[in-house]
């Protein structure tokens, strides 16, 4: 199993290199790391040279978030990708987690989330903390997560999140129309 991680941004200078090394540090490797940096006019691709030889980096016109993570996505090669969030720090055994989830469910779905640090300005704490949500065993596989999807206050975070590559590319990555 690989799973790639995409981290993007534009003018995320200040912030890049911490998060390829939150990466680099994951008990489980990532199979790459692709940066997209979309349109920065920053530091950001000085600030990544130091990682040129974990990385590969796209550039693009400023198209938005949404655009660099699907572009990141369509651009991986793993059997799975995962978003790295400047603002939400992975644990060190993120991926290993969720690599574990997936072997463990012979990868049945199409998306696995898992727990993940909230910023201080956030309140701290985890974000399942945060939402009141708990499972009882390392991993849960369900058919219909409707009643975590209505929750008031969301489990689920981009930045702790796996998605099966294939099945993300082939509906067409994250909607435009989001911000």
């Amino acid at each position: 199993m690989s799973i790639s991680v995409v981290v993007s941004g534009h003018n995320r200078g200040r912030d890049v290199a911490t998060a390829i090394d939150r990466v680099l540090a994951q008990r489980f490797p990532a199979s790459e790391i692709l940066v997209v940096d979309d349109g920065s006019t920053d530091d950001t691709i000085a600030r990544v040279a130091r990682h040129r030889e974990h990385i590969r980096l796209v550039r693009q016109h400023r198209l938005g978030r949404v655009a660099a993570h699907n572009r990141g996505a369509e651009l991986s090669t793993g059997d799975w990708v995962a978003f790295v969030d400047f603002g939400a720090p992975w644990r060190e055994d993120h991926l290993e987690r969720m690599a574990a989830a997936i072997a463990a469910t012979d990868g049945a779905a199409d998306l696995y989330f898992g727990d993940g640090e909230r910023a201080s300005a956030e309140g701290g704490g985890t974000h399942w903390q945060a939402a009141r949500f708990d499972i009882e065993t390392p991993f849960e596989l369900v058919g219909d997560a409707a009643r975590w999807a209505l929750m008031r206050h969301q489990p689920m975070n981009l930045a702790a999140a796996v998605f099966c590559r294939q099945r993300f590319v082939e509906v067409g990555g994250f909607d435009f129309g989001a911000k």
